[in-house]
């Protein structure tokens, strides 16, 4: 089953797109059952990495970016295309 998820879109602000998903589909078994994208709470890494490549693929990107986030007071801010690369950020 496909990872589910819901689609919001905030008026006015065309640019911007959000999405939040849910548990239902992926291909994460027992606890984590469903379409879990977090490798850190246990789940097996390939299922985490199954369940990220298809909402990818459904979102239609190219590739899988994020960060953690932290409450704090730094930011990290450039304007650089490939910033992301390989870059593990807290902030």
């Amino acid at each position: 089953m496909p990872v589910s998820y819901l689609s919001f879109h905030f008026p006015g602000l065309t640019h911007i797109h959000c999405v939040f998903t849910t548990r239902q589909g992926g291909h994460s078994t027992g606890p984590y059952a469903g379409a879990n994208l977090s490798f850190d709470v246990g789940d097996d890494p390939q299922a985490v990495r199954a369940n990220r490549d298809e909402l990818r693929q459904a979102l239609g990107f190219n590739r899988w970016q994020e960060l953690r986030q932290v409450h704090g007071q730094d930011i990290h801010y450039d304007l650089e295309e490939d910033f992301f690369s390989g870059a593990e950020l807290e902030g």
